[in-house]
């Protein structure tokens, strides 16, 4: 048994842990398990979650592809993925995702959102909700660090927060998260989870 999959096992005989927070192992390994209710919601979740990164790899695709409409080449992607979602391990659920992406749209369109696809695994490991919240916002509207004053006013006003609230949140959930990749993952899980997307400080 891996590392990841005993965290799994722990967390999940603590607490059923809720379809908003839970990591995307998570969601994945109870979709094998759910009824057709409880199927429809963990989708919509993990569309909730990918769906701005999908719009905005289509839109990437769709600039080469002149004839091609946005919303059709979203609706195509999730549509494909569908018999994938609970078709393998629950820890490669991601990579068959980005394998659709591919697939439906091409490797360029995948490659601008591939890092916050896959930063988005470790990230939903974070307890705290509020951390995990924060970035998670960045992560899926392209709010990410190094963006400056403009982008902390754009979340906080998405969040409702103060500014200075929203600086001093992302902050502790950056480093929240460096604690995470380090403590919650092996290289080599890590590696084979995200194509190396993700790695851990310090790692080439």
């Amino acid at each position: 048994m891996t590392t990841l999959q005993t965290i799994y096992r722990w967390v999940e005989a603590l607490r059923r842990v809720s379809l908003e927070s839970a990591p995307f192992e998570v969601l994945f390994r109870r979709y094998t398990k759910a009824d057709a209710n409880e199927k429809r919601n963990i989708y919509a979740e993990f569309c909730r979650r990918v769906g701005t990164l999908v719009h905005q790899a289509a839109q990437d695709y769709a600039k080469r592809r002149a004839s091609e409409d946005v919303d059709a080449l979203v609706n195509r992607v999730f549509r494909a993925f569908v018999p994938q979602i609970g078709a393998g391990e629950p820890e490669f659920g991601l990579r068959r995702f980005a394998s659709t992406v591919r697939s439906e749209l091409d490797d360029e369109a995948f490659e601008c959102i591939a890092h916050r696809l896959y930063y988005q695994l470790p990230l939903y490991h974070i307890a705290n909700d509020e951390e995990r919240r924060f970035l998670a916002a960045m992560f899926q509207q392209g709010l990410l660090a190094g963006g400056g004053v403009s982008h902390i006013q754009e979340l906080s006003e998405r969040l409702q927060v103060s500014p200075e609230h929203a600086e001093r949140v992302v902050r502790c959930g950056w480093k929240r998260l460096d604690l995470v990749v380090a403590k919650d993952f092996d290289e080599q899980e890590l590696n084979d989870f995200t194509e190396g997307y993700v790695v851990k400080k310090g790692s080439p």
